[in-house]
């Protein structure tokens, strides 16, 4: 779950090192699978989604811990665009008390508080500027895992403070992704069965909860490990 409680402040280094985590190889993996869950989880009224993922052609060979990232693409596109909109639009939008399942973060966690300033200091921090069509939700499901995308492209691509990149996808999956994705998981079975959004959603809970274990495993107390991944 959440915590109950939100940090006032990105701490990004807070006494802590990498090691054994060879970004070079791991982050560009990282970074093009949560790019392929943010696409698959934004509203399919955008019409550029099914282009952009038919012309993804690197999509097809990616099997991050043992996940078959094209055959989750196949099974998007087969469904087909129409029923896709209908299915997203019962799971996801608002109807007369709410959305049946909240993909926005706040929503789901309305008895908390702050959780888009929360989101909001991280994305500013990193300088992740949201796109016109999500600036009015930023804790929606497409954008929080954008955000990490574009994390692990930093990682990848840093030269300097690769340290920090690095320590933020932890400390942000931990704070918006560990507890709410296995919440939305069983919501979405629970209202639409074999749903392919259910599917969706359950192979990026796997992910993510294999992908933050193995994050985990690299960090480490300052002085129990060396800077470096």
């Amino acid at each position: 779950m959440i915590a109950a409680t939100v940090p006032g402040e990105v701490q990004p280094h807070a006494g802590r090192s990498v090691r054994d985590r060879d970004a070079d190889l791991t982050a560009p993996l990282r970074c093009k699978a949560y790019g392929l869950y943010s696409a698959l989880l934004a509203s399919p009224c955008e019409s550029d989604i099914d282009a952009r993922l038919r012309a993804d052609v690197a999509v097809g060979e990616l099997q991050p811990y043992g996940i078959d990232l094209g055959e989750l693409r196949r099974a998007y596109l087969d469904v087909g665009l129409e029923q896709r909109r209908l299915d997203y639009s019962a799971l996801f939008e608002v109807g007369d008390s709410g959305p049946p399942v909240p993909i926005r973060e706040q929503q789901q966690f309305s008895d908390v508080s702050g959780i888009r300033e929360d989101l909001i200091r991280f994305y500013d921090f990193f300088d992740y500027t949201l796109d016109e069509r999500y600036a009015w939700a930023p804790d929606h499901l497409s954008v929080v895992v954008e955000f990490f995308h574009l994390l692990c492209f930093r990682e990848s691509e840093a030269n300097e403070d690769r340290l920090s990149f690095q320590l933020a996808q932890l400390d942000f999956g931990e704070r918006h992704l560990v507890g709410w994705l296995p919440i939305l998981v069983d919501q979405t079975e629970a209202r639409q069965q074999g749903s392919i959004y259910g599917h969706i959603l359950n192979s990026l809970r796997t992910f993510h909860t294999r992908d933050h274990v193995w994050q985990a495993s690299t960090v480490f107390e300052t002085g129990k490990g060396s800077d470096h991944g």
